[in-house]
């Protein structure tokens, strides 16, 4: 049997993959902050705070701050529920829909406890999210899957987006032709230059984002490394 050593240095670098190999999973940049609040407006700190993705069931729990603030980070698009308790107060229950890469900010109102009772709220976060003031198009699996997508490329509808302008996937420079070595207009393609821009930003600064993951290539600004199916996306959004 042969035996296999490990110098000092190899041993460092062997522990370094190792670490890396654990924080290497996808970061979603979507999250949920909000104020628990009582009938009269006023703050209620130190509340339970419970998150429950409704279509996995893995949930997340945190309190609110003293000024009654909550905060969920690093959350995958779908379908969530917040269950809200406090001493003195109701329980109360929040579902929403939560989309790609998107900072909601959602208020959960408590009622005074009288008797034992649970107050549940349901429907859409409000138009207005004062959370962000970017401007954002978010398409579901539906609306991908009606809509025409040149090529099975859905970067292509990036040029729908609100102050977007431009022709879509490319190849080589030239729309709708082939001709730099590993690009193409199609999701089979290592590489492809899109030609997309929002205002005012050139297309050399665009980044593209799988599951948390920027697949923008490092050597050619604006360029995407990597297209999915557009059957496996559950939503996407510019």
């Amino acid at each position: 049997m042969r035996k296999r050593t490990f110098s000092q240095p190899g041993r460092w670098f062997l522990l370094l993959l190792i670490l890396c190999a654990g924080v290497c999973h996808a970061q979603f940049s979507g999250s949920i902050q909000g104020v628990v609040q009582d009938p009269s407006g006023a703050v209620v700190p130190d509340a339970t705070v419970r998150l429950t993705n409704v279509n996995t069931q893995i949930a997340a729990e945190t309190r609110s701050a003293s000024d009654g603030i909550y905060k969920f980070l690093s959350l995958a698009p779908g379908t969530y529920e917040i269950t809200v308790e406090a001493p003195g107060f109701n329980k109360s229950t929040v579902r929403f829909a939560l989309s790609a890469d998107q900072v909601l900010n959602l208020p959960v109102p408590v009622t005074v406890a009288s008797a034992r009772e649970a107050i549940a709220v349901t429907g859409e976060a409000p138009i207005v999210n004062t959370a962000e003031s970017r401007n954002q198009m978010t398409l579901e699996t539906g609306a991908v899957a009606e809509l025409p997508i040149p090529g099975r490329n859905m970067v292509t509808l990036a040029t729908m987006a609100a102050g977007s302008s431009g022709l879509g996937t490319m190849g080589g420079g030239q729309p709708g032709h082939v001709g730099t070595p590993g690009s193409g207009v199609d999701n089979y393609s290592t590489e492809t230059q899109v030609d997309a821009s929002a205002n005012g930003e050139g297309q050399m600064s665009n980044m593209y984002v799988v599951d948390g993951l920027d697949v923008t290539s490092g050597i050619r600004q604006g360029v995407l490394n990597l297209s999915p199916n557009p059957d496996s996306i559950q939503e996407t959004s510019i």
